[in-house]
């Protein structure tokens, strides 16, 4: 019997080590693919021109990085889920019962920006898009709850009373601001974080900058948001390179060994000067920017010497500054 049954132990035990085979080569190439395809979606998040096209490669990549698990899982030592949880169980309880004194009540001891630790930065660099499913729910339920609260009938809420509410909401949550900073000729970058905020529609009314940064600044503030789409376009974007490359390599060098300054000061004020005039006649203030725009401008200057101080350049502290 042993000697009947070694010839179909062997054919057995071949069969699964080609089995076992076939699938550790499926798995293989399984893998091999899934790589393909994030390193695809790694370079279309580096070429994406809009962001609906990058959102839509960043939730991708989440899902095939398994960064899902981490916004799924609520619990983390960087904030209180606890408290969180509780919050959205609240929440949910006062909007489904329509309680507009509970929801006023409700938001006006806790509406701060970093409740709970809901800000913290290791809870947003775990992903491409998004967090924990916990506090995007949380942050949800606010915004639905100052809409009711908007949205509220004068015999629900009187117009004096929501009008106070509003303002000391805003006190207390203080406003968002953009802050675009130096970097040389990287500095232009910016204006592809200007131009998703802005097709989003949530560009802040507050922009700050510093060096490239304040060129970006000055750039976007003086224009409405229909003149910023507009400036978008592709006959409108503005212009910041030089069309002669290797003869503005060559006068660079010859700059820089006569000056020691590699970049033309002339130069960037004639591009400055060129993106403005198409908003104006190249001369604005701050005063005026903000009146044309309703955006607070601010630029900061470094000091000249250690015993100056730094100064901030805006609509209320230089208004007739051009």
């Amino acid at each position: 019997v042993p000697s009947l049954c070694e010839p179909l132990r062997a054919a057995m035990l071949s069969w699964l080590l080609s089995f076992a085979g076939i699938g550790r080569a499926s798995a293989i190439k399984n893998m091999s693919k899934e790589q393909r395809e994030i390193e695809a979606l790694y370079s279309d998040l580096e070429s994406a021109e809009t962001y609906t096209a990058w959102l839509a490669a960043a939730v991708r990549l989440d899902e095939l990085e398994n960064a899902n698990d981490f916004k799924e899982n609520p619990e983390s030592a960087y904030y209180d889920h606890h408290l969180i949880q509780r919050r959205v169980d609240v929440f949910r309880k006062l909007l489904a019962d329509g309680d507009i004194p509970g929801i006023v009540f409700r938001l006006r001891v806790g509406l701060t920006r970093n409740f709970g630790g809901v800000g913290h930065p290791q809870l947003y660099d775990k992903t491409h898009v998004g967090t924990k499913r916990l506090i995007e729910e949380h942050q949800t339920l606010l915004i639905k709850m100052l809409t009711v609260v908007c949205n509220a009938q004068e015999s629900q809420l009187p117009l004096d009373k929501k009008i106070n509410f509003f303002i000391e909401a805003r006190h207390a949550l203080g406003k968002t601001a953009l802050f675009l900073s130096g970097g040389a000729s990287l500095g232009m970058y910016h204006l592809g974080v200007v131009k998703s905020l802005s097709e989003q529609g949530v560009l802040p009314r507050i922009i700050c900058g510093s060096s490239a940064g304040a060129v970006v600044a000055a750039i976007v503030a003086v224009r409405t948001s229909d003149e910023l789409c507009l400036m978008f376009s592709t006959d409108e974007t503005p212009e910041f390179v030089d069309h002669d490359p290797v003869g503005s390599l060559k006068r660079k060098i010859q700059r820089l060994l006569s000056t020691y300054h590699l970049m033309d000061v002339g130069k960037l004020q004639q591009s400055l000067r060129s993106n403005l005039e198409r908003v104006g006649d190249g001369d604005i203030t701050f005063h005026e920017a903000y009146e044309r725009t309703g955006v607070i401008l601010n630029i900061t200057v470094s000091p000249h010497s250690d015993f100056e101080a730094p100064q901030l350049l805006n609509y209320l502290t230089s208004p007739t500054v051009v």
